[in-house]
C-alpha cells in the first residue's frame, strides 16, 4: 500500500472532478491512501467538500513539508502555466514524481523539456497527447479524467420524442467564450434558419458575453441561460440533442459534459478540432462537425428523425459504458503507480 500526494493548483473545472475523483475511488476501493495537496486559494468548495465526505484529506499549500514526508509517491495535475513549471522546478523530492496532463497538447505551450525531466513517467488525460513526439521519452500513459464517474449508474433517456415539436438542444460546461468559439453565435444563428422550432438551454456559469451578443442580434427567445448546478442528469435527460461546440485552440482532453451527456443516452452533436474526433465516431455514436453549416444540417438530421435521435444516443450510451470505466481507468492509474514503486 501506497500513500500517494496528488498536488494540484485547485480543484475547480473537469479538472477538480478528475482528481477529487479519482482520489476517492482509490481510496474507496482500497490497495492505496490517497490525499490531495492544492497550491492555491480554492474558488470552489464541491469537489473538496465531497473529497471530505469521503474521507480524502485535502491540505493547504502551508501543509506541503507534512504532506511530501508522509507521502511515498506525488502525482502532480499540470495544464500549462508559468505558476505550475515554477513550482515543478523548485520541488526538491526524494519520492517518485508523477505528472498527470491535463492538456490535450494541440493547443498553448507545451510543457518545458526542464519540467518534463523532473518526472518519472507521464500520464495523459486524452489518447490525442500520445502523439506528441516530446513527451514520447516518458512513455505517457494514459489515465483519463473522468474521476469516479460510472455511466452505466446513470438513468438512461427513453423517450425520444420531441414535446410540442421543438427540438430541445442543450449545453453543459461553461457558456463563454473561455469555452465556445467566437463564431458560436453563427453557429446557433445557421441552426436556428435551418430549424427555426428550436430551443437553446445553457447550463453553466455565465459571464454573460455569450448572452449578449445573443440579444444583439436578436435571438434572446431562443435561449434559456440557467447557470451552474451541482446535478444537471435531470436536464439532460429532457434535452433533445447536446451541442458541445469548442473553441479551435481549446485545451481541454477528455471533456466530461459530454460524457455524460452520452452516459444518460444523448445525441451528441460536437466540435470534431482539436478532441472531438476522439470522443465521438462521426455517424456511429454522435455527429461531429467542423463549421456553421455542417453544425445546421446535423441538427436539422436530428430534428427530422426520432429514430435517428434514439439511434445515436443509445450508441453514444454503449459507448460510454464499455470504454469509460472509472474502475479500469484506476486499475491503469494503479499500474504506473506500482511500476514507479518498484
Amino acid at each position: 500500500m501506497a500513500n500517494i500526494l496528488h498536488i494540484a493548483a485547485h480543484l475547480g473545472d473537469g479538472a477538480g472532478k478528475a482528481i477529487s475523483g479519482l482520489a476517492i475511488l482509490g481510496s474507496r476501493e482500497g490497495g492505496h491512501s490517497h490525499r490531495i495537496l492544492l497550491l492555491q486559494e480554492p474558488r470552489k468548495l464541491n469537489h473538496i467538500e465531497r473529497c471530505k465526505a469521503n474521507g480524502v484529506a485535502v491540505l493547504p499549500l502551508s501543509a506541503i513539508d507534512g504532506a511530501l514526508a508522509w507521502a511515498d509517491i506525488a502525482v502532480i495535475s499540470y495544464w500549462a502555466s508559468a505558476f505550475l513549471n515554477d513550482f515543478i522546478r523548485g520541488l526538491t523530492i526524494n519520492k517518485p514524481l508523477l505528472i498527470w496532463y491535463h492538456n490535450n497538447g494541440f493547443s498553448g505551450e507545451l510543457m518545458p523539456d526542464d519540467v518534463l525531466d523532473k518526472c518519472e513517467r507521464l500520464l495523459v488525460t486524452t489518447p490525442a497527447t500520445l502523439g506528441i513526439s516530446r513527451y514520447a521519452a516518458k512513455n505517457p500513459a494514459p489515465v483519463y479524467g473522468f474521476g469516479d464517474f460510472n455511466p452505466g449508474e446513470l438513468t438512461r433517456k427513453t423517450d425520444y420524442s420531441l414535446k410540442s415539436g421543438a427540438l430541445s438542444i442543450g449545453y453543459v460546461g461553461m457558456p463563454t467564450y473561455k469555452r465556445l468559439p467566437s463564431n458560436f453565435v453563427d453557429y446557433c444563428d445557421a441552426a436556428l434558419g435551418t430549424v427555426p422550432n428550436s430551443h437553446f438551454t445553457m447550463l453553466g456559469e455565465n459571464d454573460g458575453s455569450v448572452q449578449n451578443d445573443i440579444a444583439r442580434r436578436g435571438m434572446g427567445r431562443y435561449f434559456t441561460f440557467i447557470g451552474w448546478r451541482n446535478n444537471v442528469y435531470d436536464n439532460l435527460r429532457r434535452f433533445d440533442v447536446f451541442s458541445y461546440l469548442m473553441r479551435p485552440d481549446t485545451t481541454a482532453s477528455i471533456d466530461n459534459s459530454a460524457l455524460e451527456a452520452m452516459a444518460v443516452g444523448l445525441p451528441v452533436v460536437i466540435s470534431q478540432s482539436p478532441i472531438g474526433c476522439w470522443i465521438v465516431q462521426n455517424g456511429a455514436t454522435g455527429l461531429t462537425v467542423n463549421n456553421p453549416q455542417e453544425y445546421a444540417s446535423a441538427i436539422r438530421r436530428l430534428f427530422d428523425s426520432e429514430a435517428e435521435r434514439r439511434r445515436l444516443g443509445q450508441a453514444a450510451r454503449r459507448y460510454a459504458i464499455s470504454h469509460c470505466s472509472a474502475v479500469e481507468n484506476l486499475r491503469r492509474f494503479n499500474a504506473e503507480i506500482e511500476r514507479v514503486a518498484k
